[in-house]
């Protein structure tokens, strides 16, 4: 849905203007924002409590990474539609201001609006799936006056729903379940290619590895010094080791400290229901290369705030009278916005280009591949406009040899495979300043599949095509180069296996008097069939000439 919008609006409407397509996704945010705080509204927040609450779910830095980033303005489709369906869904609970003894008014519409709701949502994004358990919750809530008298003060003898009301909730949960299921299958079926294998290898480790993970999003909540567009995480495969006890206590230690502090315990544990709902979509018990990113956290971060907002208030009816903790909560959480909206602001700023972004990276999480990936690739552009040989292109093509480099030697380049294009480009620089054995121990990097990552298939064979080479014309071994050449071949028919093919029939052709025509004629037919606007076609000309004076 987010492609669609994007061909028939933004493109429409802002063509190629960067501010314009970042305005798009800043307005989806606003809205998701505004549907948040009247649902905080609905769930019987204070208008203060919930403005404040949507507030820091607006201006945290931790969003940066959704409103900023155009291929994440899904995400916040996500969210524009995910919490105007659980608002649309809390219109059955009492407003703050009827009556406690009379229950929710019977929207028996509400139904078909939430249903649509979520399933945009899920086309914006399937990560939305993680708020369908919040949307269960609620309707526990609509349905059982007990639950509604823990979490928000009303009457327990008050008017249950009638038996209307709850077939029509049970035949909603009934539909937005069949919704999920459908976008589970879909999911899995379309994103098979893009799945790898859990952190240290099983569900089990997966989720030890995972405490460290979300320990680590609620520090980045509470102190948002560290945030990266990269980050390192180094799996935890055993109890044994320590992270396991020290990230698990951080996590049991912060839910309990805030509901026990908490003003009202059940709203409290409400709030990390939802942080936990949320983000159970992104743990990496089904996994993709990236273990942990900002934008994870951006559906589950209204249910800490909601956990952090209720301890805070706990914590504060602790002293002095009702003005002057109303008085201090109005400036604390005043004061706690701006900085979020400072803090936002400077982040933000780095988006605004990927060398900007990559740089920071590799300053946090200088273990991290992708980081120092993303840096060295944000280089190339550049090497492009300035005149080869000056000072500065060296300068850059050194900055450049160097980040691709240290990307190879850090611990978690075996989850990406774009470790081999990272070794394919450095094998070419080696290769284009004639440094065979830098050459040849970089192309086979590219060569070689990562173990925890698909191939990546062109890198793999243009490192066979240029390995096959190598072997021609340093090694002289013509028949190790062809074995090379028909395996680069075999796995994909580019021109610059080709053109390898070629050079190696040919070698093959001198040192072999026995099959030499049918050599040479299928390197004719080889070097005939590169695309005339190849980079090598040039070069294949060249040997179709001499072939065919040889041959009168």
């Amino acid at each position: 849905m987010d492609y669609w919008l994007h061909g028939n609006w933004s493109v429409r409407a802002f063509n190629t203007w960067a501010p314009g397509v970042r305005l798009d996704t800043w307005l989806m945010h606003a809205l998701a924002a505004l549907f948040l705080w009247r649902l905080l509204a609905r769930l019987r927040f204070s208008e203060t409590r919930a403005f404040f609450t949507a507030m820091l779910f607006a201006c945290h830095p931790v969003v940066c990474e959704t409103v900023c980033w155009v291929s994440e303005r899904k995400n916040a489709m996500a969210g524009m539609f995910g919490f105007a369906a659980l608002w649309m869904q809390a219109f059955a609970l009492p407003k703050l201001s009827s009556a406690q003894t009379q229950p929710g008014a019977v929207v028996y519409w509400r139904w078909p609006v939430v249903c649509i709701l979520f399933a945009l949502a899920l086309l914006g994004k399937p990560s939305a799936l993680g708020l369908f358990p919040i949307m269960v919750l609620i309707e526990m809530i609509v349905l059982f006056p007990s639950v509604q008298a823990r979490l928000f003060g009303t009457n327990e003898n008050c008017s249950a729903p009638s038996r209307a009301q709850r077939a029509a909730s049970f035949a909603g949960i009934a539909a937005l379940g069949t919704i999920a299921f459908a976008c589970v299958r879909v999911n899995l079926y379309t994103h098979t290619g893009d799945l790898v294998a859990p952190p240290g290898g099983t569900v089990f480790t997966a989720l030890l590895t995972d405490l460290e993970i979300f320990s680590r999003y609620l520090f980045n909540f509470v102190c948002p010094v560290s945030l990266s567009a990269m980050y390192y995480v180094e799996p935890i495969k055993s109890l044994g080791d320590s992270r396991v006890w020290m990230y698990g206590a951080v996590l049991a230690g912060s839910v309990w400290a805030t509901i026990h502090f908490a003003r009202n315990k059940w709203v409290a544990a409400f709030g990390w229901f939802w942080f936990f709902a949320a983000l159970a979509t992104n743990a990496n018990v089904i996994a993709i290369v990236h273990w942990m990113q900002d934008r994870y956290v951006y559906l589950s971060a209204p249910g800490l705030w909601i956990a952090l907002s209720e301890c805070a208030a706990g914590v504060i009816a602790r002293y002095g009278d009702e003005r002057s903790r109303r008085t201090f909560a109005l400036r604390l959480g005043a004061m706690v916005s701006v900085a979020c909206i400072i803090m936002s602001s400077s982040r933000g700023y780095l988006w605004s280009s990927m060398f900007k972004l990559s740089y920071d990276a590799t300053l946090k999480q200088p273990q991290s591949f992708f980081a120092h990936y993303g840096l060295g690739s944000s280089l190339n552009p550049e090497l492009l406009r300035i005149p080869p040989g000056s000072p500065e292109y060296k300068e850059r093509k050194e900055a450049w040899r160097s980040e691709f480099i240290k990307a190879l030697e850090c611990p978690d380049a075996e989850r990406y495979n774009y470790k081999q294009w990272v070794g394919a480009e450095l094998g070419k620089d080696a290769f284009a300043n004639g440094n065979a054995e830098m050459a040849e121990r970089y192309y086979k990097i590219g060569a070689k599949k990562c173990s925890l990552a698909p191939d990546f298939l062109d890198a793999h064979v243009i490192s066979l095509a240029y390995l096959c080479m190598l072997d021609l014309y340093y090694k002289r071994d013509p028949d190790l180069a062809l074995e090379k050449a028909r395996e680069s071949m075999r796995l994909e028919a580019s021109d610059y296996g080709r053109f390898a093919l070629g050079n190696a029939l040919i070698a093959c052709s001198q040192a072999n008097q026995h099959a030499t025509e049918s050599l040479l004629t299928e390197a004719r037919n080889v070097l005939g069939a590169i695309d005339p606007k190849s980079g090598v076609r040039a070069d294949a000309d060249e040997l179709l000439k001499s072939l065919n004076e040889k041959k009168k």
